[in-house]
């Protein structure tokens, strides 16, 4: 029997991206179908009136909203699951979710509310699961 120097298991990066990414998005719309994220985003929108920012701001279409998280979703956990090291992994998820948070102050500046919170819910559930499998998994070469 051949017995490989490595003892995590193979990695499946495409599935595992993908089974990660559901995951993600099904806990950001559990969170939204419940509303806790609607008071994050109700607290957003009371900020930016406070900073004359927010004065008659105009909703974003939610179909954006959710493109913007699965796009971000799929991309953080397939780029993930592809680098060698922990701190390019750590590069990839700060670089994204300073991507999402740069959606604030262009948004306000366009009239739009700006609505982040299931993208970063999202983002970081699918960060931190990620994370856990590339760390229990060896990684492709």
């Amino acid at each position: 029997m051949n017995r490989s120097a490595d003892p995590k298991p193979e990695p499946h990066p495409v599935f595992a991206s993908l089974a990660i990414s559901a995951m993600a998005l099904s806990v950001a719309w559990v969170l939204d179908a419940l509303g806790p994220l609607g008071s994050v985003d109700a607290a957003l929108d009371a900020r930016l009136s406070m900073l004359s920012l927010g004065d008659g701001l105009q909703a974003v279409d939610a179909a954006w909203v959710w493109a913007w998280a699965v796009l971000v979703t799929v991309g953080v956990a397939w780029a993930v699951l592809h680098v060698r090291t922990s701190w390019q992994r750590l590069v990839i998820v700060v670089s994204a979710l300073v991507l999402t948070a740069a959606w604030i102050p262009v948004l306000a500046l366009m009239d739009r509310a700006p609505h982040p919170a299931v993208p970063v819910v999202a983002l970081l559930w699918v960060s931190v699961g990620s994370m856990i499998y590339a760390a229990r998994h060896s990684v492709p070469r």
